[in-house]
C-alpha cells in the first residue's frame, strides 16, 4: 500500500507525510515513511538592529521505518524507529526515536483495543540546550454498533497522556455505505478553537481518497487530504 497526505495548517504551515507498506506472508509487514514539516518564512532581526534584517526558515523532517506483525487472530504488534532532523535558521538538531503500539481483540463481539507511545527516546539538543521529546501515550477502544454488508457505524474513543500538555480525550464516528463512502466525525474534549472536526472517504478498486476538515473558530479551517493505493 502506498499513502500520500498534505495539509495546510495555521500560520502558513504545510505538512506533508508518505509511506509505503510491504506485506509478507510469513514474517510481518515492513513500512518507510516520510514526514516533514514546512514553518514557513520568519523576520529575522539581528542583535541591536531596530527592524528585520531578512528572513529565515525552519523546517522538522523525520524518517521512519515500521515492522509490525500479527502473532493470533487476537493480538498484533508493532514498532517503528524514526530518525528526526529539524532545522531553525542555521542551527539543526538529530535524534533517533521509537513508536511502539499493539492491538488486541477482545473477542466481546467487535470490541477491540489498542495502545500507542511514540517519541520514546533520548532528549534533543540545540547549540548547548538539551530538551525532551514530547512523549505520548495512546489508549484506544473501538466498538462496531452496526457492521453489515451494506451499512456499518463504528464508535472509537481515544486516551491521550502527552508529557507536555494535559490528559485528552477523543471520540470519533464513522459511517460506511458498502465499503465504498465513508462518512465521520470527531470531537476532541479540553480543545479550545477546534474541539470538532469532519471527513469523508472514498474507496473504488484498490484506490482510496479521504478529506478531512478542521473548524478553527475564528481560525482559517484546516483541510487534510490524503491518497492511497493498494497493490495486490
Amino acid at each position: 500500500m502506498l499513502g500520500v497526505s498534505s495539509s495546510r495548517w495555521l500560520a502558513d504551515i504545510n505538512h506533508y507525510c508518505a509511506g509505503i507498506i510491504i506485506p509478507t506472508q510469513t514474517i510481518g509487514n515492513f513500512g518507510i515513511s516520510i514526514n516533514y514539516v514546512d514553518y514557513g518564512d520568519f523576520q529575522l532581526v539581528e542583535e541591536n538592529a531596530v527592524s528585520a534584517t531578512g528572513t529565515y526558515t525552519a523546517q522538522s523532517l523525520s524518517t521512519g521505518i515500521t515492522y509490525a506483525r500479527q502473532l493470533t487472530d487476537k493480538f498484533a504488534w508493532g514498532l517503528r524507529l524514526n530518525w528526526i532532523h529539524e532545522t531553525i535558521y542555521n542551527y539543526s538538531s538529530q535524534n533517533l526515536l521509537m513508536d511502539v503500539g499493539v492491538l488486541y481483540y477482545t473477542g466481546f463481539r467487535s470490541l477491540r483495543l489498542g495502545g500507542y507511545i511514540n517519541n520514546f527516546g533520548v532528549d534533543s539538543r540545540y547549540i548547548a540546550d538539551a530538551f525532551k521529546m514530547p512523549t505520548e501515550l495512546r489508549l484506544g477502544l473501538a466498538y462496531d454498533l452496526i457492521n453489515g454488508l451494506t451499512h456499518a457505524v463504528t464508535l472509537c474513543t481515544e486516551m491521550s497522556h502527552p508529557s507536555d500538555n494535559p490528559e485528552r480525550l477523543h471520540l470519533g464516528l464513522e459511517y460506511r455505505y458498502e465499503h465504498f463512502l465513508y462518512l465521520r466525525m470527531g470531537y476532541k474534549y479540553k480543545f479550545d478553537e477546534d474541539p470538532l472536526s469532519f471527513g469523508a472517504g472514498l474507496s473504488w478498486l484498490d484506490y482510496r481518497l479521504d478529506l478531512g476538515v478542521s473548524p478553527f473558530g475564528c481560525f482559517p479551517t484546516v483541510y487534510l487530504i490524503t491518497f492511497q493505493r493498494e497493490f495486490n
